[in-house]
């Protein structure tokens, strides 16, 4: 037989590759990912998809995130702005581009309050101001144009509320500019400038906050969703050696990370991620 025809009949019997199983991600690809090192026990990382500055996917809901995070505050017993109070409406209809945004505004949510000159007040809407107001007013407070905290607002062809409303916003509230920017470092910036701010309440606050935001962006972000989903019981680890609150203080990709006694942060952030991927691999369990 020809050494052509040889070749020809090896070649029509070697197998295809399968394409349903090279499109479909496994538990062990999803986490050979260069922005984190993977132990047996252990994710430790660093950026990446599992940053509060990484971009969503898709916008997440606002919505979402306060479903699952005020009946957290509420068992914590923290104070916070009730379900009828401007910011929460605010938060509740907005689309989340990062876990930074959303840190950073619940942050002004719940000690800023609603606040007016006068000291820390809730304006609630209670039937003062219509749907139809309240979305002129989010569509005006959002707007890029929107003046920033401590200027003034004419509120010139609006009704009283309303316009009161606006100025109370563009005079006190860091909200509406931490909503306005997509920009992870002016987030972060902003929310340093927020007034009212206590640490104390801070510390039980934040773990419930930011696992809401992390649950609600992973429900629409498949790859951090997959991330979740392949981690099974392994342990969340933010690597940082800078950050000792939101990291252990240590490099993601050193040795001495691996040994939790020579931690020396508190790695809320890697708390923060696993608990929501708990609460993922629940919700996918019994779907």
């Amino acid at each position: 037989m020809p050494p052509s025809t040889q070749q020809t009949r090896k070649r029509k019997r070697s197998p295809k590759p399968s394409t349903s199983s090279a499109n479909t991600p496994t538990p062990s690809s999803v986490l050979n990912h260069p922005s984190f090192r993977t132990t047996p026990t252990h994710i430790f990382f660093h950026g990446g998809i599992l940053s509060n500055w990484h971009p969503s996917l898709s916008p997440f809901p606002g919505k979402r995130g306060l479903e699952i995070c005020l009946p957290l505050l509420d068992k914590l017993g923290i104070a916070h702005p009730s379900q009828e109070a401007y910011s929460t409406l605010l938060i509740h209809e907005f689309g989340f581009g990062r876990g930074e945004q959303w840190m950073m505004a619940m942050k002004a949510w719940l000690f800023e309050c609603d606040m007016d000159e006068s000291g820390l007040k809730p304006f609630q809407r209670a039937g003062k101001v219509s749907d139809e107001e309240f979305k002129q007013f989010q569509s005006d407070i959002l707007s890029p144009s929107a003046p920033a905290p401590s200027s003034s607002s004419s509120g010139r062809g609006r009704g009283r509320e309303t316009a009161e409303l606006e100025k109370i916003y563009a005079r006190d509230s860091h909200l509406p500019c931490i909503l306005r920017t997509n920009v992870p470092r002016s987030q972060k910036a902003l929310g340093r400038k927020v007034r009212g701010f206590r640490p104390d309440v801070w510390n039980k606050a934040s773990i419930p906050i930011i696992m809401a935001g992390c649950v609600a962006r992973a429900q629409v972000d498949q790859g951090l969703r997959s991330v979740y989903l392949a981690a099974q019981e392994r342990t969340f680890v933010e690597g940082s050696p800078r950050d000792r609150i939101w990291g252990v203080g240590l490099k993601w990709d050193s040795k001495a990370i691996e040994d939790e006694a020579n931690w020396r942060g508190e790695n809320r952030l890697g708390r923060c991620h696993g608990e929501a991927a708990r609460m993922i691999q629940r919700v996918n369990r019994s779907s």
